[in-house]
């Protein structure tokens, strides 16, 4: 990050979904830049995201439930101690908002919050869903 941009009060990223190592890359070269880590990991992703923040700053990605875990552990790593995680259904995705740790040496404590529900059965978007897409509802953490 150029140091002329500053440090931020609130950060939301998207990093690739996909570890290299298990990865089967698209043949379009712009979705596999886009879902496939490279030379950045997931631990890069957040370590430069967290880089970028004010001490009392905010961070928020989106990511595969599947990596959860993972993402945790890097957060807890980084300083981070607050974490509260989102569901997006049935997408298995997840947004996982991060503070930092009041007292890093007792490690994260993490909380869920009412799933978002993203489809009605017949695929359309839900009221929810459709009002903060479509309308700039705030997202309910």
């Amino acid at each position: 990050m150029p140091v002329a941009l500053g440090k931020f009060d609130h950060v939301a990223t998207n990093p690739p979904y996909l570890a290299a190592a298990v990865a089967d890359p698209s043949p379009d070269p712009g979705k596999a830049l886009a879902t496939v880590e490279s030379s950045a990991t997931l631990a890069r992703w957040l370590e430069v995201a967290t880089d970028a923040l004010k001490p009392a700053g905010t961070l928020m990605l989106i990511h595969r439930s599947d990596r959860l875990e993972e993402i945790a552990t890097n957060l807890a790593g980084l300083g981070w101690g607050d974490l509260t995680v989102k569901r997006l259904m049935p997408a298995q995705r997840v947004l996982v908002r991060a503070r930092r740790a009041d007292r890093p040496d007792r490690g994260p404590d993490r909380r869920e919050a009412p799933p978002l529900l993203l489809h009605r059965p017949d695929g359309g978007y839900t009221d929810e869903a459709e009002a903060i897409l479509r309308h700039g509802q705030p997202l309910a953490f």
